[in-house]
């Protein structure tokens, strides 16, 4: 995990953040951003003096984008975490399909596996398990 800050500055300015309050999307170059696109996260904070709420996108090598539901003003300041997860972790997706019902009462072909309170259950103990095993860090 790398955490920076960018300023409304000069050197902030040179990496796309140069908030005006009338701008809300940025694209920042970072030369930290080099990996592939599923293995790098980066989550951002923007300080401002007006309430704002900003996201971030990965777009490209040594790039990435800021998305923010109103400008930021003169002076706000971004601070933003890159993660990157290593080519060994092995990561996993869980959903649940939903599917709307027509006017037909046909009963669907499969019933689900697991109730929701099974599924939440198991929710659970896979975090206490991740708690008990997360030692490394402090």
């Amino acid at each position: 995990m790398i955490r920076k800050s960018l300023q409304d500055d000069t050197a902030g300015h040179a990496h796309g953040w140069d908030p005006d309050a009338s701008t809300t999307a940025y694209a920042i170059s970072d030369s930290d951003i080099s990996g592939a696109s599923d293995n790098e996260f980066v989550t951002v904070m923007v300080r401002s003096g007006n309430p704002v709420f900003c996201a971030a996108a990965s777009a490209d090598a040594r790039l990435f984008g800021v998305y923010c539901n109103s400008p930021p003003g003169n002076s706000a300041i971004l601070d933003y975490i890159i993660t990157k997860i290593p080519g060994h972790v092995v990561t996993s997706t869980l959903s649940q399909s939903s599917s709307s019902s027509t006017s037909s009462s046909t009963p669907s072909s499969s019933p689900p596996s697991a109730s929701t309170q099974d599924i939440g259950t198991q929710d659970n103990r896979s975090i206490s398990t991740q708690d008990e095993t997360a030692s490394e860090f402090p």
